[in-house]
């Protein structure tokens, strides 16, 4: 008899859209106060998810949603970093997701 768990659920602190886990996109802020995309969702630091739609993370950071929720200031020069990371993972899992 094998147990089957339930797939961890989390929610986009932009649309509020409850989904799987790996179909969202996590952020987070480290110890030292970095901001970046956490592609293995285990890095350590506060941590907030975003849905893989095209400008999700560009409302999260034009809104201050996501400074917020991590609780520090995003310069222009860390958002554009941050949205090149975030695209680049949301590429990948969609070519991961099309074979």
């Amino acid at each position: 008899m094998t147990i089957v768990r339930p797939e961890p659920v989390r929610t986009c602190i932009v649309t509020r859209v409850k989904r799987p886990k790996r179909q969202l996109i996590r952020v987070v802020r480290t110890p030292e106060g970095e901001v970046r995309c956490d592609s293995s969702g285990r890095l350590n630091g506060r941590g907030a998810y975003l849905s893989l739609d095209d400008g999700c993370v560009q409302t999260a950071l034009a809104r201050g949603i996501l400074s917020r929720q991590l609780g520090v200031v995003i310069d222009n020069a860390k958002a554009l970093s941050l949205i090149e990371q975030v695209e680049s993972e949301r590429l990948a899992r969609v070519a991961g997701s099309a074979r």
